[in-house]
């Protein structure tokens, strides 16, 4: 991606960085990917030019290092007078709580999150953290919501793909240490 992105329509930079995801294999949708899943309904992925400035990937490399049920990665180009990419990385916990009826299961399942879950995430994630500014947010809800968020500016939208051949460096990485563990067990 260019160095002057500013003179650049955001619609163009939007569509540069829909199509680099998509051509390294990456689902785009309008929609959040994970009330599909919810919902028992298909994903409705969408070309680089369906898209507007705003979208979900909804196959974010992420290893199952904690019981999250989806991961989705919402990327927005729709506030321009901020100049920035708001970028969100979320993981959603939601048939851990399923079987809660009572407030003490809630807390258990929340308390376990926080204390196991969570460290697991964010520890792995950790350097991409450091490395692009972003910080961690976790909404209590339905769900249980981890969200990695930052601005990228908007000059250094290549930080997107950046972020995302970074997870899927880490992903291949976790795979292969699993699978030698489990290749020594076997």
């Amino acid at each position: 991606m260019k160095e002057k992105t500013q003179n650049i329509p955001l619609n163009t930079v939007a569509l540069d960085i829909k199509r680099t995801l998509a051509k390294d294999g990456f689902l785009l949708s309008r929609t959040n990917p994970f009330f599909n899943w919810i919902r028992g309904e298909q994903v409705a992925f969408c070309h680089p030019e369906e898209l507007g400035l705003s979208f979900y990937i909804a196959n974010p490399p992420a290893p199952t290092i904690a019981p999250y049920d989806y991961a989705t990665v919402f990327l927005s180009l729709e506030n321009p007078e901020m100049g920035d990419i708001y970028f969100r990385l979320t993981f959603y916990f939601h048939t851990a709580l399923e079987p809660c009826m009572e407030m003490d299961e809630i807390e258990a399942v929340y308390n376990k999150h926080d204390s196991v879950w969570f460290r697991n995430l964010s520890g792995y994630l950790a350097d991409i953290e450091d490395s692009f500014k972003l910080s961690w947010d976790t909404d209590y809800d339905e769900s249980i919501e981890d969200n990695l968020t930052g601005w990228i500016p908007i000059e250094k939208a290549e930080n997107i793909h950046s972020i995302m051949k970074e997870l899927k460096s880490q992903d291949e990485q976790w795979s292969r240490q699993e699978d030698q563990a489990n290749g020594k067990k076997g």
